[in-house]
């Protein structure tokens, strides 16, 4: 029997999460991403050429979908010369040269790079509008931007306390739609404000999870981001999500297995540390515990990318296979 699957994030978590479950035929994938990415190549083209998020995201949820494998591969090369393209991704510039084909229309961008890559599923913005993500913290700080939320390292630890966006925007109708007949919706992994809370803000967004009659499932985070989720466990997680949800969360998957000692010592330099599987299992919520990481693949950071990428992924084809035993 067919599923309609419907995951909400950004990022490489996203990316991993979409590679895996693109592999099941009885599972019909649509990704709902974020709109608030003004951080490397995403945020350059959106100064330059006053555009929405229109970038990064877009590009791994369709690699992450796409049946024309090499060309994927190409759509992920990042270039490292030139002034003017190094930091850049190809798949970036091509989504920039289709937004300006198109006279900034997104949903038809994103209608002709599923076909130039056979996209095995569906890419959709959570909004079409150019907006901005704000957080609180608790000595009163506040930042409007996903760039310095994600990689400030001068914020000395402080605690996020509110998040919110600017302008405050509405939801993609075609997202709504999506949420609203899902048989399952899949929250992360990914940066939990910038990929997860900058999705429910969008006006419509949580409301519509919360009149489908969808599975809703958190796959938890790897890993804390110090000055985002230092100190957290993985209740820490769920209870934040749940705070933008107007839904209960059915299932969570979360990590039980640790890593090798020298990634854990590369994590240090940055004060990242594993998530502790603190779950209990009366918690209104169904926990799925397995090994979630994947083995023998050390993810290299490019020189020529400014933004701190994770050491280690998500096991693409391990949550693919819970999300798809869930049962509807």
């Amino acid at each position: 029997m067919k599923q309609k699957i419907v995951t909400l994030g950004g990022g490489t978590g996203s990316l991993m999460i979409l590679t895996g479950l693109r592999d099941y035929a009885q599972a019909e994938v649509a990704t709902i991403l974020a709109m608030a990415d003004d951080g490397g190549s995403t945020g350059r083209m959106r100064e330059e050429y006053n555009m929405p998020s229109f970038g990064g995201d877009f590009r791994d949820a369709l690699v992450g979908l796409a049946e024309n494998e090499e060309l994927a591969r190409v759509f992920m090369h990042r270039f490292e010369h030139g002034s003017d393209l190094k930091g850049h991704s190809v798949g970036n510039i091509i989504l920039l040269g289709l937004f300006e084909a198109t006279k900034g229309d997104i949903p038809e961008a994103l209608k002709i790079a599923h076909k130039i890559l056979r996209v095995r599923g569906e890419v959709y913005p959570s909004t079409t509008e150019s907006i901005k993500l704000g957080c609180e913290y608790d000595d009163g700080t506040v930042l409007e931007s996903q760039h310095e939320i994600d990689n400030l390292p001068l914020m000395n630890g402080r605690k996020v306390v509110r998040a919110y966006l600017k302008p405050s925007p509405k939801a993609y109708d075609q997202a709504l739609d999506v949420l609203r007949n899902a048989d399952k919706i899949v929250l992360g992994p990914g940066d939990i404000y910038s990929n997860i809370v900058a999705n429910l803000l969008v006006e419509g967004i949580a409301d519509a999870i919360a009149e489908s009659n969808a599975q809703v499932v958190y796959v938890c985070n790897l890993m804390t981001k110090f000055n985002q989720t230092h100190g957290w466990r993985a209740s820490d997680f769920v209870h934040e999500v749940q705070n933008y949800l107007k839904s209960p969360i059915d299932y969570v998957i979360v990590n039980d297995s640790d890593l090798p000692e020298d990634i854990n010592k590369k994590y240090e330099e940055e004060k990242w540390e594993m998530v502790n599987d603190d779950l209990g299992d009366d918690s209104g919520y169904k926990v799925i515990r397995d090994k979630l990481w994947l083995e023998g693949q050390e993810f290299k950071r490019v020189s020529s990318d400014v933004v701190p990428r994770s050491f280690i992924r998500h096991d693409p084809a391990r949550i693919a296979e819970h999300i798809i035993h869930i049962p509807i």
